[in-house]
């Protein structure tokens, strides 16, 4: 139950000087009937002034207090003045801080048990009034001293005063425009970002193309030159080389060759590069204007327009410091003074970004600077856009004319890649490697075109003659040492020198070969050496060696009884195992003491007869020296062999002798047989492997020549000497062991060395063609454009905001204000004064208080709530508590 009471409507009677008695009649009220539980809380409460009219609010001296109080509240509580009798304070609250009370938390403020015959025909409270002391308030005097506020240092003083809150407002206003400028910074950092992005991206696009450029087996070599050229330039990024770029060279080249083809990319590239560098530009004009706003300066002109004027001419982006300016006056004197300038302008986008800072005006009031003035930097404090150094390239690789070069002879014939290179007042120039040069006579000149250069046709004009042509060699050697190809990295290195005929192109080597230092090759595998490190054109003019022969680790030479001889073992013929008989068949047995050695080959018996080793006499010429079969390992009359004495000296001591040819023998020799001989690298002894064969005996010999096994006869000959034989299941005697002997001509090095290669190829038939190098030129003349000449356009600045000081200028004048008003104040005359204050008019004016009571009850326990109770715990003061209105 809400209960509104209006203290206009109640009964209000002064008790004393300090209480007042506020009677509500309640007898025509429907009253409720209060439980036990019943409880009031106050939910609002309006209170009058406690101020005096007759001073106002400004003077005297109201400290103090008041209480409202209520009786019938239940005995149960407490108050210190009047026990527990049911009079209870209410609501207390300061003289001097009175207002308006609202209950936010009434559960717990101002809440009060009350007994069942709260409401009566009457409800009374007691206001009571009391001083800063707690007593009863009667009067309150204040004594003051006031100033006099008709004298000139009164004057002064209020002056400085409203100076400082002029300064206070100056302070306040430059903050709010710092604010300003800081939150227009952040927004213009959120925007480059957002730019930067598309930049790259844009950058990514116009690089790819760029490559697929250069990697186009398909385009020239003028368009790859220029490609090239232009990626380098957009690579090492720099303000004026951009501009430079796009807004002077790109224009008048666009409708060539590369360039063309990539104008999109290239448009859209620059539009977003333009973008980001203005921004970047806003960014450094809006934290320096942050770092003015917040420093001692005055006169901080934070926003500002600039544009070229006329705005037609490239203009190079500098930083200026203290440039004069002039605003014009009309009718009266031109202001002047100084403005340090950063600017960036693109004529394509029609864009100039120019910081401005330290605007100074030169002394005196009448330079006085005001929004809307333009300032006026004059066009001798700028230079043109043009670079002091930039290069040119002139390629002609057809018959066809280049673009503004002309050339005084053979223009048809002529062949060059020229680049040209304006560095401030001189011209320089390169024939490079581009395209060979060709075509041209001595005398002949190439006009390159003042307009191709940045200049004006003939002004500009470069011209250079052809001094001397170069007559080629009938030969050339090249030298390639520790030559390694792309192919074969690992395969180590060799050195070689090429002998080419220029007349006919061909390649032969010069020299021989060295290829210790190669290894792991193949035979058949192939080195080439690109015909553009034989003063040719690859694949053209490129020398392949091919490799024929390399060291293996082992070469295996089968033979057979075609190539290898068979010898008996020698034997030492005597009178101990032969006879001599004389032509008729009759024994000589004068005969004595001859010595020779028999042997044979393959079947064939061969005498070894050394005379200054035989003691023979008694020999006849014509004698016969017969021999048997098996005393030469053989069998008798199948092996058996007669040895004719052909001639004898008068001492009867052999001379001569050899086989007897009367009749045919036939020495015994083994069956077919085969082997195999290995030859290793890095290793000159032979491995022997017999295969098949038999009939051999012990001291049989196998002779190889050394041409048979990789090697020279006589010099790397092969012996195979029988020392051990064995009966095979046929009965035949093979050979079980053996010696060798001979040194094999074995390969030293690597494996895969290359021991032979052979060289193919068309080198480059070179002819008298009009060729000349840089050396045979000169510039005969030729005169750079003088960038300083170019008449550029005035800069104007139009002012439009200004803080007219920074933050620490005014902050430190405040300071200074204050030291200021205290020594003013110091020299102020003052007046003692009384002030009296009283309560005499307070009773008419408690009838504007209103307040309104809330009435419910509150039940401890679920258990006890009626139909009537509002479940929930919305305004109980007690956990598990619920509460019905009245």
């Amino acid at each position: 139950m809400r209960i509104n009471l209006n203290f206009k409507d109640a009964t209000i009677t002064k008790i004393s000087e300090s209480e007042f008695r506020i009677a509500f009649d309640l007898s025509k009220m429907i009253k409720p009937r209060l439980s036990v539980d019943a409880r009031m809380y106050i939910e609002h409460f309006n209170l009058p002034e406690f101020i005096d009219d007759k001073w106002g609010r400004n003077l005297g001296n109201l400290y103090g207090y008041f209480e409202l109080r209520g009786d019938n509240i239940d005995s149960n509580d407490f108050d210190s003045e009047y026990g527990n009798t049911g009079n209870t304070i209410l609501y207390t609250s300061p003289l001097n801080n009175f207002g308006t009370f609202t209950n936010n938390d009434p559960m717990f403020i101002s809440n009060f048990k009350i007994n069942q015959n709260f409401l009566r025909d009457r409800l009374v409270f007691t206001l009571k009034i009391y001083d800063k002391n707690g007593d009863p308030f009667t009067r309150s005097i204040e004594r003051t001293e006031e100033v006099d506020t008709t004298t000139p240092e009164y004057t002064t003083y209020t002056n400085k005063v409203n100076d400082l809150v002029d300064l206070q407002r100056d302070l306040e206003d430059a903050k709010t425009t710092l604010q300003l400028v800081e939150t227009r910074t952040k927004q213009q950092k959120t925007q480059k970002t957002a730019l930067y992005v598309t930049l790259q991206e844009k950058r990514i696009k116009l690089f790819y193309v760029l490559d697929k450029i250069l990697n186009d087996g398909r385009v020239g070599v003028v368009q790859k030159v220029k490609a090239q050229a232009l990626k380098i330039l957009l690579e090492n990024e720099s303000v004026n080389t951009f501009v430079y770029l796009f807004e002077i060279f790109l224009p008048v080249q666009r409708v060539n060759d590369p360039y063309k083809s990539i104008l999109m990319e290239l448009n859209v590239f620059y539009t977003a590069w333009v973008a980001y560098t203005n921004k970047l530009h806003q960014i450094q004009q809006s934290e320096d204007n942050i770092t003015n706003i917040n420093s001692t300066d005055v006169g901080i002109w934070y926003e500002t327009i600039s544009e070229f004027d006329p705005n037609n001419i490239c203009v190079k982006a500098e930083k200026l410091i203290d440039k004069d300016y002039v605003v014009d006056v009309p009718g009266g004197t031109d202001k002047t003074g100084k403005v340090s300038i950063q600017f960036f302008q693109s004529l394509i986008h029609k864009s100039t970004e120019n910081i401005v800072n330290n605007v100074k005006p030169d002394a005196g009031t009448d330079n006085d600077l005001v929004a809307g003035d333009v300032l006026i930097v004059d066009k001798a404090a700028f230079k043109s856009a043009l670079l002091d150094k930039s290069e040119y390239f002139f390629i002609k690789n057809s018959s066809a004319q280049v673009p503004k070069v002309s050339i005084s002879a053979n223009a048809n014939t002529a062949r060059f890649s020229l680049k040209v290179t304006r560095d401030g007042a001189n011209y320089t120039y390169e024939f490079t490697n581009d395209v060979a040069t060709k075509g041209l006579a001595v005398g002949d000149t190439i006009t390159v075109l003042g307009s191709a250069l940045d200049g004006v046709d003939t002004t500009n004009d470069l011209e250079i003659t052809i001094n001397g042509v170069i007559v080629p060699p009938l030969t050339q050697t090249f030298q390639f040492p520790n030559y390694t190809d792309d192919k074969h990295t690992d395969n180590g290195s060799l050195s070689f020198d090429i002998f080419r005929d220029n007349r006919l192109g061909t390649y032969a080597f010069d020299g021989t070969p060295d290829y210790t230092k190669t290894k792991n090759y193949n035979v058949t595998e192939t080195i080439v050496v690109p015909g553009d490190k034989l003063d040719g054109e690859s694949p053209t003019h490129d020398l392949t060696l091919t490799v024929d022969s390399i060291i293996v680790a082992e070469t295996p030479y089968p033979l057979d009884d075609t190539t290898v001889t068979h010898s008996i073992p020698p034997t030492t013929i005597n009178s101990s195992n032969s006879k001599v008989v004389n032509s008729a068949g009759v024994e000589n047995t004068a005969a004595k003491d001859y010595s020779f050695i028999m042997t044979s080959s393959n079947g064939t018996y061969e005498v070894n007869f050394i005379g200054a080793t035989d003691g023979s006499t008694g020999i006849n010429q014509d004698d016969r020296i017969v021999i048997q079969g098996s005393k030469l390992t053989g069998e008798d009359g199948t092996n058996d062999v007669n040895v004719h004495v052909q001639a004898v000296t008068a001492a009867g001591k052999i001379d001569t002798l050899d086989i007897d040819t009367t009749n045919t023998y036939v020495a015994r020799s083994v069956s077919s047989f085969k082997l195999d001989v290995n030859v290793k690298a890095n290793d000159t002894n032979y491995e022997i492997l017999i295969k098949s064969g038999s009939g051999y005996v012990v001291g049989d010999l196998l002779t190889i020549e050394g041409d048979k096994v990789g090697g020279a006869s006589g010099v790397n000959d092969i012996e195979i000497k029988v020392t051990e034989i064995k009966v095979n299941d046929a009965g035949k005697n093979e050979i079980n062991k053996f010696e060798v002997s001979g040194t094999a001509a074995a390969d030293v090095g690597d494996i895969g060395q290359i021991k032979t290669a052979t060289i193919s190829g068309s080198g480059r038939i070179l002819t008298a063609e009009g060729s000349w190098t840089q050396a045979d030129t000169a510039q005969t003349s030729g005169t750079p454009i003088d960038t300083s000449s170019i008449v550029m356009p005035d800069l104007k600045i139009t002012l439009n905001k200004v803080q007219e000081k920074g933050i620490t200028k005014i902050e430190n004048e405040i300071t200074g204000k204050y030291t200021e008003i205290g020594t003013a104040k110091a020299a102020l005359s003052s007046t003692k004064k009384t002030y009296y204050l009283d309560l005499n008019n307070q009773l008419d004016k408690l009838k504007c208080m209103n307040m309104s009571l809330v009435l419910y009850d509150e039940i401890p326990e679920y258990t006890q709530s009626s139909a009537d109770a509002i479940k929930g715990n919305t305004y109980s003061r007690i956990n598990g508590c619920q509460f019905k209105r009245i």
